[in-house]
C-alpha cells in the first residue's frame, strides 16, 4: 500500500513522513510532492491508495487534484490536510467522498495513527467485499434475497438450502443488520469492527438502496449477554460509519432469517421518520401502503376544491404531512411518489417558465433523495408559495384586484403593509377589500402578510450569508422572539435552527 502527501510546505511534508514511517503499517512507500501538478504525475505513476492533499498550494489547488483523482478512482482515500480557516475547503470536498481531513497545527503520531488506522480498516473491508462471504453483487445471494427473504409466505429455511444459495450462516443464534445508501450514486462502503463474539458474516443487496448483513452471534451463558454483545457490535458499526442502520433481534436459529431480515429493514425505515422504532412497532406498522394511498387520495380531491388558494393549499398540505408522518409507513417509496404527484398536479398549472420547470424538478429530486421526513416536509413547504404567490395574478380563485394585492404583496414585503395601504392600492375600500380578500384567499389579511414574510424571511436564511437578526429587521420586526415564534409556526423549527440546518 502507498501513501501521498501533498503540500507546499515542506515541514509539513517531513514531519508527516517522519512520523508514519515509525509506525507499524509496512507501507510500500511514502510519496511526497509539494504541488497539485506534481501529484498529479506521481498519482498516475504510482496509483496510491490513501492521498493527504493540502487545500491552498501553488500551480493546482487541492480541490482540483481531489477532482483529478476522484475522475479515475473513486475508492481512493483522500484526506484533507486543513488548517482553521478553511473549513469551507472541508464542505466542498464532502461532496466528493472525502471522509476525514487533519488539522496542521494538531499533526502528531497518536492522531495520524488513528486515522490511518481506521482508513487501512475501509480498505481492508472494500478487499473482504470480492471474497465469498462478503460479496454483495452475488448472483446466487440476490436471487436468494428475491426468492427466500422477500417471499410473501415465510419459506422452510433449511442448511440444504442454504448451501444450495452459498449462504454461510450456521444454524445457531443470528441477527440481521440493514444499511441504507440514501444517494443512488454513493458507493456502498462499510467498515466491520473485529469482534470475537460475530462470526459468519454474509453480505447481500436487498435494493437498490438497502444493503444486508446476516450474522451468527456466539452462544453466551445467557440471552442478556447475547444482546449485550450485540449492543457492542452494532455500536462499532454505527460509529465507524456514516450512514443509519436497522437491527433485528436476536434469532435463535435460521429458520428465523427471514423474520431477522424484515425487522432490520423496517427498523431501518423507520430512521426516516426521526424517530427510535421498536420490535413491537414492526406489528403496528408494518403493511399500510393502502393506508397511504387513502390518504394521499383524500387530500388530492380536497387540494381540487381548494381553488388554488395560498393558505388553503398550505394548511391542507400541512395536514397530510402531519397524517403521513403518523402513518410511519415504511413504503416510503409510495409516499414520496404520491406527494410528488400532488405537487406535479399543481405545478401544472403555475410553471410557465423553463425556470419553473427546473424548480419543480429540482424539488422532485431533492424529496425522493430525503433521508428525512423533516426534510422532505420543508422542501414541500418551500416549494408551495412558488406555486401561489410567485403566479397569483394567473391564477385561478383570484380576482384582478386580489390577485394584484397578493402580488403587490409579495413585492413589498420588506415594507409596512397595513390593510389601508394595500386596499388603496388596488383602489377598493378598505373594508370591503378585508372582506373579499378574505373570502378568496381563505385568511385575513394580517395572517396572510405574516405568511408571506415568512416565506421571504426562509429565502434570505436560505440564500444569504444574513444573520436572523438582520432577517428579521429586513422584514420589519424590531422584536427577534416574536419574529422566530412567527417562523416556527410556519416552517416547524426556529430560524437559528433552521439557518443551522442549511450551513
Amino acid at each position: 500500500m502507498k501513501i501521498l502527501i501533498v503540500d507546499d510546505e515542506v515541514s509539513i511534508r517531513e514531519w508527516m513522513t517522519y512520523i508514519i514511517e515509525r509506525m507499524d503499517f509496512n507501507f510500500e512507500k511514502i510519496l511526497s510532492a509539494s504541488n497539485g501538478e506534481a501529484a498529479v504525475e506521481i498519482y498516475d505513476r504510482e496509483a496510491p491508495e490513501i492521498i493527504f492533499v493540502d487545500m491552498l498550494m501553488p500551480k493546482m489547488g487541492g480541490m482540483e487534484l481531489i477532482e483529478y483523482i476522484r475522475r479515475r478512482d473513486t475508492a481512493a482515500e483522500v484526506v484533507i490536510l486543513t488548517s482553521h480557516s478553511e473549513f469551507e475547503f472541508v464542505r466542498k470536498a464532502l461532496q466528493y467522498g472525502v471522509r476525514d481531513y487533519v488539522l496542521k497545527p494538531e499533526i502528531n503520531r497518536e492522531k495520524v495513527g488513528e486515522l490511518l488506522k481506521n482508513i487501512c480498516r475501509r480498505i481492508d473491508t472494500r478487499k473482504k467485499l470480492m471474497d465469498e462471504d462478503l460479496s454483495f453483487s452475488s448472483m446466487k445471494k440476490t436471487a436468494f434475497v428475491r426468492e427466500i427473504l422477500c417471499a410473501q409466505q415465510p419459506p422452510d429455511i433449511t442448511r440444504e438450502l442454504l448451501d444450495d444459495y452459498t449462504v454461510a450462516i450456521w444454524d445457531q443464534p443470528l441477527f440481521a443488520i440493514a444499511f441504507k445508501s440514501y444517494k443512488k450514486t454513493e458507493k456502498f462502503d462499510i467498515v466491520l469492527p473485529g469482534d470475537p463474539c460475530v462470526e459468519h458474516v454474509v453480505g447481500f443487496v436487498y435494493n437498490q438502496n438497502i444493503n444486508l448483513l446476516l450474522c451468527n452471534i456466539r452462544r453466551q451463558a445467557s440471552i442478556l449477554e447475547q444482546m449485550y454483545n450485540l449492543n457492542e457490535y452494532t455500536g462499532k458499526i454505527a460509529k465507524s460509519n456514516h450512514f443509519d442502520i436497522g437491527v433485528s433481534r436476536i434469532h435463535p436459529g435460521i429458520s428465523g432469517i427471514q423474520n431477522a431480515v424484515n425487522e432490520a429493514v423496517f427498523i431501518l425505515k423507520m430512521t426516516f421518520y426521526g424517530e427510535k422504532c421498536t420490535y413491537e412497532d414492526y406489528q403496528v406498522y408494518r403493511d399500510n401502503s393502502a393506508q397511504v394511498h387513502q390518504t394521499l387520495n383524500k387530500y388530492r380531491d380536497k387540494l381540487k376544491n381548494s381553488k388554488a388558494r395560498l393558505t388553503p393549499v398550505f394548511d391542507l398540505f400541512q395536514e397530510m404531512l402531519d397524517e403521513l408522518c403518523a402513518l410511519r409507513s415504511d413504503d416510503i417509496m409510495t409516499l414520496k411518489e404520491g406527494i410528488i404527484g400532488i405537487l406535479y398536479t399543481m405545478a401544472d398549472t403555475a410553471v410557465k417558465t423553463e425556470a419553473d420547470d427546473r424548480c419543480f424538478q429540482r424539488v422532485k429530486r431533492d424529496i425522493m433523495e430525503t433521508a428525512q421526513f423533516a426534510q422532505l416536509r420543508k422542501l414541500v413547504l418551500e416549494y408551495l408559495p412558488g406555486c401561489t404567490v410567485g403566479h397569483s395574478d394567473g391564477k385561478p380563485g383570484y380576482s384582478r384586484n386580489i390577485g394584484a394585492a397578493v402580488s403587490y404583496i409579495s413585492d413589498n414585503v420588506s415594507d409596512e403593509l397595513s390593510l389601508k395601504r394595500v386596499a388603496q392600492h388596488v383602489h377598493l375600500n378598505p373594508d370591503y377589500f378585508s372582506r373579499l380578500f378574505k373570502k378568496e384567499t381563505g385568511q385575513n389579511f394580517v395572517n396572510f402578510v405574516e405568511f408571506v414574510k415568512m416565506e421571504r424571511a426562509a429565502k434570505l436564511l436560505r440564500e444569504t450569508d444574513m444573520k436572523v437578526y438582520e432577517v428579521a429587521q429586513e422584514l420589519g420586526y424590531s422584536n427577534v422572539s416574536y419574529f422566530s415564534a412567527l417562523f416556527k409556526k410556519q416552517y416547524g423549527v426556529n430560524p437559528f435552527s433552521y439557518k443551522m440546518d442549511i450551513s
